[in-house]
């Protein structure tokens, strides 16, 4: 039987997972295409990644499977080697049903919509709805390089969201490009856009220091003590457990009191592939320190955390001025960075957990497989921060309710 996957062969939006079969003592690649599910085996991992890529390689671009064509499709291709026609007499021959770009995005959306998991449906749903409003009324067939390249620039000047865009365009190019409403060209508009490269200065991560952490449990409210303990402590990730995507405003799956399986032998948190931003599901040791903080919520049932995410201005707790209590407003986020006095550090919860887990565990791998990450992202971005020790991780996973001068408010 499978586990999770020991590997992850990605090109463009392509996603491969392999996963060790014990039972047949072999690795086994799996996806889907046009509907139909594929297996791939091979006893041997680096060959299987090998002939993997090349699988990917060949679906990201619509290319034919040159290994798997039929005797008609030889003769094919024998008989126009022959004859000497090039792509350019091929284009002048070829017949296109091109499409508004409205239409070609719903009928791609609608062709992906079984084989791929929620977070992808939703950056389809959020990138080509963006690109449709910029080419109200459009063909696809009628955009440039050019012009798709202003485009992204203008829509994402950063080069992570940019790069996830372009990624998006591409897909939806190769589907009409096996649908017959672009060109054949060996490279269509999108392909030909400049490619989005990471900066070559390497922008340090944010972290707490186990103190600044003790401070922040000691004022975080009740209802979202959870999340900064799953996150920092666990190693979850924050879209993992608030319901509301922020960047299309709709409720997506998350992680539930019922997935904390509290009473077995070995206490686990599970994260399905709904819930995990890759699609592969995990399970994460429930450690004493985290059963300890969460003690107080073991009856409680249905979603862990609120629906209102921790950046967004609520109300946090009354305040007292001259005798009357007004209401608090300031977001969880403006709460924890005014008790501390700096700014808020976006995903420090999690890049701590990274940083110090590592120090902790020393392996790289054990530490990508708990936050759902490839080793190579584990290890360049936690394995050397500055200004952390082993000490301080030791510090940080010490941290128990005992130890922090709190009162748990806990709702029924």
């Amino acid at each position: 039987m499978a586990g999770r996957a020991v590997a992850r062969i990605k090109y463009g939006m392509v996603n491969i997972p392999i996963y060790r079969e014990s039972d047949r003592d072999t690795y086994c690649a799996r996806w889907t295409h046009e509907g139909v599910r594929k297996r791939l085996r091979n006893k041997n991992l680096s060959e299987l990644k090998a002939n993997v890529r090349k699988t990917a390689r060949r679906l990201e671009t619509g290319s034919p499977d040159l290994d798997n064509i039929t005797e008609e499709q030889a003769n094919l291709f024998r008989e126009v080697l022959r004859r000497g026609i090039t792509i350019g007499d091929l284009d002048k021959i070829q017949k296109t049903s091109d499409k508004h770009i409205e239409d070609a995005i719903e009928y791609y959306r609608d062709s992906v919509r079984e084989s791929t998991g929620g977070p992808y449906q939703q950056s389809l749903k959020t990138h080509l709805g963006q690109f449709a409003k910029a080419f109200p009324g459009r063909k696809l067939s009628t955009l440039t390089a050019d012009e798709l390249d202003r485009w992204l620039m203008k829509v994402a000047p950063k080069w992570r969201n940019r790069r996830n865009k372009r990624a998006c365009l591409v897909s939806l190019f190769n589907y009409a490009r096996e649908k017959g409403w672009v060109s054949i060209n060996a490279r269509h508009a999108a392909e030909r856009t400049t490619q989005a490269k990471p900066p070559k200065i390497k922008q340090p991560i944010s972290t707490w220091t186990p103190e600044e952490m003790r401070k922040i449990l000691e004022v975080v409210p009740a209802d979202y003590l959870p999340w900064v303990v799953l996150v920092g402590f666990g190693g979850l990730r924050t879209e993992e457990l608030f319901p509301w995507d922020r960047s299309i405003g709709t409720k997506k799956p998350v992680l539930q009191w019922e997935d904390i399986r509290w009473d077995a032998e070995n206490p686990t948190i599970y994260v399905s592939a709904e819930v995990a931003k890759e699609d592969d599901e995990r399970e994460i040791p429930l450690t004493p320190q985290m059963m300890e903080w969460l003690k107080p919520f073991a009856h409680r049932e249905g979603q862990i955390c609120p629906d209102r995410q921790p950046g967004k201005g609520q109300l946090v707790r009354p305040q007292r001025q001259q005798g009357i209590e007004k209401p608090d407003v300031r977001s969880i986020t403006k709460l924890i960075a005014d008790e501390l006095g700096c700014d808020y550090r976006r995903n420090a919860f999690r890049h701590s957990f990274g940083t110090y887990a590592v120090r902790k565990r020393k392996s790289v791998g054990e530490v990508a497989l708990l936050m759902g990450n490839s080793e190579g992202i584990v290890k360049r971005h936690y394995k050397q921060v500055k200004g952390r020790t082993d000490a301080d991780a030791n510090e940080w996973f010490s941290i128990m309710p005992k130890n922090v001068n709190r009162e748990l408010r806990v709702v029924a």
